[in-house]
């Protein structure tokens, strides 16, 4: 995934997994992206070719000290938090059979945000694997998500 500056297109992740009509507020698509300095740091490796400044979404997306100014200060601490949940929870959700990924999306309400839990068979077992790996002692809002997704 790139950004759209045509003059200088920066990578910003690796697409690894989508899916098409699997829920009514992800407009019908759904992708899972690593964030790309994750998977060039997993890897030891970097990217060759033209140099260019941080893009306004890779500075939002390089963390919370370049993030705008329009964002609050709570807002900020409840994306941390999440961001912790996750990083916390991530590998034992993905190490159960139907998660496919796990990332930080929009809340139930603006300006807040939810962990989101992403599987491949929407059933009570599933939602309920998920709930307790979770748990409500994290105090984090999150979504269970079901859909058919297939690696791209």
């Amino acid at each position: 995934m790139v950004t759209n500056d045509f003059s200088c297109p920066q990578a910003i992740g690796l697409v690894f997994a989508g899916a098409a009509g699997t829920t009514a507020d992800s407009d019908g698509v759904v992708v899972a992206v690593n964030p790309i300095k994750t998977v060039l740091k997993q890897f030891g490796v970097s990217l060759v070719g033209q140099t260019c400044t941080a893009s306004p979404i890779e500075r939002q997306i390089d963390g919370a000290t370049h993030q705008p100014a329009t964002i609050s200060d709570a807002l900020r601490a409840s994306i941390e938090h999440v961001r912790n949940v996750k990083e916390t929870h991530a590998h034992n959700l993905l190490a159960q059979p139907g998660v496919v990924a796990v990332g930080i999306g929009g809340g139930d309400t603006p300006g807040t945000v939810a962990l989101k839990v992403y599987i491949t068979e929407d059933t009570a077992q599933m939602r309920n694997a998920v709930t307790s790996e979770v748990g409500s002692g994290e105090n984090v809002s999150f979504r269970v998500i079901g859909g058919r997704f297939k690696a791209l």
